[in-house]
């Protein structure tokens, strides 16, 4: 009966009455899904409707598979591409546009928009929104942070760095349970005022199942500091299948390459510093020397004394920036002093080898990103519900 009442339910979708579209839901079948993606292409609430249906029946394999061979109707409507991608199998694959649209009505819809009874869509879908959907967003609240450190252990609380550490392990912890318990939530509640986050994006939040919000909380918003730009990159979702591969190796030729080369050229700084001071070396001015030997002779002094007596933290820090400053002056000094003893293929060499181990550094993190990201981080955490059929893994 469902079959034969979909022409009349078309039209008046078509015609932008909400009941219909949500009837072709009701029906729900590979047919009357087709019918829901006509409607996407066109602005308005019958779209974003049929958005969220579609985002609801896509779970079914049958109506998946349906839409790889639909044609859309259009080719030049805004849409989010990447957020179906991983899922393409190629290039012209309907979905990824298709996908793509769906995705782009989710985020921008108004919370009013989101139908009252929709509890759950495709985790593909869910994901991307959600995590695009809190880009951007801070834990600056200074009110919700006391509140935040009022439910945490007294030794996790010393500083807001301890804090968001204590936050990630509590909400990875969390993420094996079925649902938060009431510390849990109660966190989630100071987390979300502190981040501004609004009704669209709570419900966003609440559509994935909760492991994956888990980490959405876990890895971004009590992550984010500043704000979450930095963690939330769209790239990451594009990665999210590609295999884990090490990075140790990467890491020991750049900090080798690249630590040698800074420890040879600091001890250059300071040879070349005395021969300064001695009138042996003319290329740069004599209160470089100077300023090289003392900066040392203070920093050695700051150790021995570090080494008998406990600082505090400003003061470690001011040590650790007088440090940063001397080593960089020592190893500029260093540069000048090889640079003029060094013939050109010497040079040429030397700076072969540390261009390969800067682009070890790039390759090594860009390893790192693809290894461990909040996209990474949800999709594994869905997948993690072994009794979901319709987990991210399984499709």
């Amino acid at each position: 009966m469902g079959e034969l009442a979909l022409t009349v339910l078309t039209a008046r979708a078509a015609e932008g009455f909400l009941w219909a579209v949500d009837d072709l839901a009701v029906v729900g079948t590979p047919a009357a899904a087709t019918a829901l993606v006509d409607l996407l292409w066109a602005d308005g609430r019958a779209a974003t409707r049929a958005a969220w249906r579609l985002a609801e029946l896509i779970r079914n394999p049958d109506v998946e598979e349906q839409l790889r061979r639909a044609s859309p109707a259009v080719t030049d409507v805004e849409a989010e591409a990447w957020m179906w991608q991983p899922f393409t199998r190629r290039k012209d694959d309907p979905l990824l546009l298709i996908g793509g649209r769906i995705g782009r009505l989710l985020r921008d819809s108004d919370v009013d928009a989101i139908p009252p009874d929709t509890s759950v869509i495709d985790p593909r879908l869910a994901i991307p929104v959600a995590l695009d959907a809190v880009r951007g967003q801070k834990f600056s609240d200074d009110r919700a942070m006391k509140e935040v450190k009022e439910r945490i252990p007294r030794a996790s609380r010393t500083n807001d760095y301890s804090v968001r550490v204590y936050l990630k392990g509590v909400f990875a912890t969390a993420a094996t349970e079925s649902e938060p318990d009431d510390q849990v939530a109660a966190l989630l509640d100071s987390l979300s005022r502190g981040c501004g986050l609004s009704s669209v994006q709570l419900r966003l939040l609440g559509l994935l199942s909760w492991p994956a919000r888990a980490a959405v909380y876990g890895e971004v918003l009590s992550q984010s500091g500043n704000t979450t730009s930095s963690l939330v990159r769209n790239d990451d979702w594009l990665t999210v299948f590609e295999p884990r591969r090490g990075t140790r190796h990467l890491w020991s030729m750049t900090s080798g390459v690249l630590g040698f080369t800074g420890l040879v050229s600091a001890f250059a700084g300071l040879y070349g510093s005395f021969l300064l001071l001695t009138r042996g070396w003319e290329l740069m001015p004599t209160w470089v020397g100077y300023v090289n030997v003392c900066s040392v002779a203070f920093i050695a002094a700051v150790v021995l004394y570090i080494y008998k007596e406990s600082i505090n933290e400003s003061f470690g820090l001011l040590f650790a920036l007088g440090g940063l400053v001397t080593t960089t002056s020592l190893v500029i000094t260093g540069v000048a002093f090889w640079w003029e003893r060094l013939s050109w293929p010497g040079i040429a060499g030397v700076v072969g080898v540390n261009a390969l181990a800067v682009l070890s550094w790039f390759l090594a993190h860009r390893r790192d990103r693809v290894n461990d990201n909040p996209f990474r981080r949800c999709l594994e955490a869905d997948a993690s519900r072994l009794d979901d059929r319709t987990s991210v893994i399984a499709s």
